[in-house]
Order: C-alpha cells, then structure tokens, then sequence
C-alpha cells in the first residue's frame, strides 16, 4: 500500500514510518522545511517539504496515495492558543481536501486521549464513547476540536475514517522530546515530583503498530483508544524508581496548592509545565483500552520494559548526562 504520514520526522511519525516499512508499504512523508530529520536517517521514504497548513503541498504530497496517516499535529502546552488552535484545524481540513481529490481510499488520524478527557475520580473509566467537554489546556482543545472536524469531514466528503487515541507515548526516536517523554526525563533525573492523580503510559511502538493494523481492518468509521496500564503517578514514581534506585519526589497535596506551586516555579523562570499541570494533577488517565485490543488485534508491552527502553534511549542520545547518566548505566546493564 502507498502511504502518505503526515509529520512523518516526529516522534510518533518516525515510529509509524519503521513499523509502515518492516510491514512491506511504501511509504512518503510530509516533514517541515529545517525538520529534524534524524529520526528517518537511513529509512527508503520519500519526503515532501511542506507544511501542513499549505494546501497545494498537501495535495502535491497526498497524489497517488491508497491511504493517509495524519500526525502532524504540535504537541505542545504553554502556547496561545491560537498558534496551535488554528493550525490543528485547517491542517486536518488540508489533509481531507487532499485526499477527496485523489480519491484517497482512507485517512488515519492521531487524536489523543486528550480528546477523550481525563477521568475526574479515580474509580471512573474513560472508553471510546466520551469527549473531553472540558478542555483545560490549548492542545486538548487543538486534539479535541480537530478530531470531531475529522469525522464531520469524512462524512462530508465520503472517505472511510479510523481515529486512534494514544495515550501519554514514551519511546525511542524522540529527538524533539515531547511532554510526554519530557515528565519522564525529569523523572529519571528526579527533578519532578509525582502528584496525585493519574497517568497511562503506552509504548510508542506499540502505537505504531495500532497505525499499521488501522490501514489493514476493515473496522472503517471507529475510533480507538491506544492506552497502556492504568496506574497513579505515584504507582509510575516507583516504576522508574527500580531504575533510577533513587526515591522520587511526592506531591500528595491538594490540587490549588499544587498547582500553585507550579505556577509560582513557572514565574521563578524554572522548566514547568503549568498547562500540562492543570489537565493533569488530581484527574485520572484511566482508559478502556479492549475496543482496540478486540478489534484491531493492539497489544501494549508491559511498562518496564518501555520504561528501560526509554531510559536507554535518552542516554544513547546524549539527553541525559552527567551523574545521573552514569548511575543509570550501571543499572541498565544488569
């Protein structure tokens, strides 16, 4: 099959990209004048330097094409939000455009469990059936917005859609080091705390592998969460503590104390996240992932293996130095 993947250098796109090529497509991409490229370095695909909000490089791209996989989306927090807003949308309506002009025979989008919503107590589960009605940051509103105008799209120009949803993704090939990846790094240096509240983390080439099978089933027209073991920040705290043997830091405090503080260390000019602090302190990652294992045949591998591989992958790129890097080492070689 010919795919077109859309942000194709990025950290989900250059995982795509392997599992498209191991499993015999062909594959182009589209990638952004100046891109990093270092995530498709030695890959046989061919590239369009365009970005997604141009039209006729869409079109150009996508001529051709038995499917698209859309990813270029920034994932990013601390942002106007019309500079990601904006962009979200008319990026996806470009790559609709595109495809109803080429008669492409399916599109693929990456939402996020953004746009599914956290869970606000810790005994509720998220499924494929609910919406983030509330976004409390900028990307979840992009994610939420741009997937409900991705499924108003393909019926407007009859083109089969699949969406999947991946949660928090950590891996290898992530030269931009995105939020996700980003928490995990200061983990594994303990320069972050653990909050209350919970997360779900997936391996990013297991999500890749979601994208493979979602261009194979014939499940057309559904929508799938791509999420890994529901667990709280703490319980991941002493995940990467097995790696790091260092104790990590807990916040066990009360939402607008927490988020308090982190507005305070955002205003002290320290490396926060006070966006991703307030979609994320006090709610619960907790999603229904057995639509996606039933139907598309989605398999997570378990978190200590994704959080070993992440931890080597930081190293093998120079991201994480010094001490900590050595003692790190130690323990990933035994």
């Amino acid at each position: 099959m010919k795919v077109l993947v859309t942000g194709a250098n990025g950290h989900l796109g250059a995982n795509v990209t392997r599992t498209l090529l191991a499993r015999n497509h062909k594959v182009s991409g589209t990638v952004r004048a100046g891109a990093d490229l270092r995530g498709l370095e030695g890959l046989a695909i061919k590239l369009f330097e365009t970005d997604i909000l141009n039209v006729e490089g869409v079109m150009g791209a996508a001529w051709g094409m038995d499917a698209i996989i859309h990813l270029a989306t920034p994932f990013v927090y601390n942002v106007d939000p019309e500079k990601i807003l904006g962009p979200a949308m008319e990026g996806t309506r470009n790559v609709f455009e595109a495809a109803a002009r080429h008669k492409v025979g399916r599109v693929v989008v990456a939402s996020s469990v953004a746009a599914v919503g956290p869970a606000i107590r810790p005994d509720e589960i998220r499924t494929e059936l609910d919406w983030n009605e509330s976004p409390e940051a900028p990307y979840l509103q992009a994610k939420t917005d741009s997937e409900r105008l991705a499924w108003k799209l393909s019926k407007e120009f009859n083109i089969p859609l699949i969406t999947l949803c991946p949660a928090n993704m950590i891996g290898p090939y992530d030269y931009r080091v995105t939020p996700s990846m980003r928490y995990l790094q200061q983990l594994l240096e303990n320069t972050a705390p653990a909050p209350r509240g919970g997360i779900n983390q997936v391996d990013v080439r297991d999500v890749a592998e979601a994208f493979a099978l979602a261009l194979e089933t014939d499940k057309v027209g559904e929508r799938f969460i791509v999420a890994g073991e529901i667990m709280t920040y703490r319980e991941l705290s002493y995940r990467v503590e097995t790696i790091t043997g260092k104790q990590a830091m807990y916040l066990p405090t009360p939402r607008w104390m927490a988020l308090a503080f982190v507005k305070m260390q955002e205003l002290l000019g320290a490396d926060v996240n006070y966006q991703g602090a307030v979609s994320s302190v006090d709610r619960y990652q907790n999603y229904d992932n057995s639509k996606a294992i039933r139907e598309l045949g989605f398999r997570s591998r378990p978190i200590e293996e994704s959080l070993r591989d992440s931890a080597q992958w930081f190293l093998d790129a120079g991201l994480i130095k010094g001490k900590t890097a050595e003692a790190l080492r130690k323990v990933l070689r035994k």
